[in-house]
């Protein structure tokens, strides 16, 4: 997806995108978003709040899909298409390290939703990973929006130049 399409799609949709966009992986939609709260196109506390909830509802719904499935249909598949060995050093690190292994699979681009599956498949219970997610979620879309907010702010101040 280009850039432009997702500016246009944040514009169009406002916090309704954002909440979508950060249910699946969304840092390109919430720096987006924040730059267009930089620029006042959105307000940053609902920018905030959309991202870390689509975030933190998709963390939930990939974790039940990953509980709902479990191990065996996740072995198969990642036999099926070769990835069976990371998928074990994933269970074996989110077992031994789950606090460290909710804050890296958060920031690591491209990882949330296996990461949350992961989660749903491993021996952590459902209550700890919620309330973890929530906290992750609102540090992450805040740390993540606030990079997009100053980009759209910079942008404000030079084209006022």
């Amino acid at each position: 997806m280009s850039v432009d399409f997702l500016r246009k799609i944040v514009s169009e949709y406002g916090i309704i995108a954002v909440f979508a966009g950060t249910f699946l992986e969304g840092e390109s939609v919430l720096v987006i978003a924040g730059a267009m709260a930089g620029q006042q196109l959105l307000h940053p506390m609902y920018v905030w709040a959309a991202a870390a909830a689509g975030a933190w509802l998709g963390h939930i719904v990939w974790f039940i899909v990953g509980r709902s499935i479990g191990k065996k249909t996740v072995w198969k598949l990642s036999l099926k298409y070769g990835f069976s060995e990371k998928i074990t050093m994933l269970n074996d690190y989110i077992e031994q390290n789950k606090t460290k292994a909710v804050i890296i699979l958060q920031y690591l681009y491209g990882v949330r939703v296996v990461g949350a599956i992961n989660f749903g498949i491993s021996e952590i219970k459902f209550s700890w990973f919620t309330v973890a997610q929530l906290v992750n979620c609102m540090v992450w879309a805040m740390a993540v929006g606030a990079i997009g907010f100053f980009l759209g702010k910079t942008a404000s101040a030079f084209s006022n130049s």
